[in-house]
């Protein structure tokens, strides 16, 4: 399992324009947007997208705590079909956990 995230263009980016006194320059960056979808193939009778923003200490805060959680509860990798999917699909390591476990990471 990984220690930490891995690395971040937008972290090593901004560090290295904070570190050059190009502060009004950070702020035109300060917004980090991440996007994802799910049920793009054309088999799927539906399609989502998601959109999620922050500012980059919000993200490394929430990096901070995702490492923090992965370490805790054993997993490296979440996708929420491996997690939702039922135990007797013998997804590893959620098909392990405990309903207690899996309630805790779910909320």
């Amino acid at each position: 399992m990984r220690a930490e995230s891995q690395y971040c263009s937008y972290s090593h980016f901004s560090s290295m324009l904070q570190r050059g006194g190009f502060d009004g320059w950070i702020w035109m960056f300060n917004i980090e947007v991440y996007f994802d979808d799910s049920g793009t193939h054309a088999e799927s009778p539906i399609a989502v997208a998601a959109c999620y923003a922050a500012t980059k200490t919000q993200w490394d805060e929430f990096v901070r705590n995702w490492d923090d959680a992965r370490r805790e509860e054993g997993f490296d990798v979440f996708h929420m079909a491996d997690f939702a999917a039922k135990p007797e699909r013998g997804i590893k390591p959620f098909c392990d956990w405990s309903p207690e476990k899996r309630h805790r990471k779910w909320r």
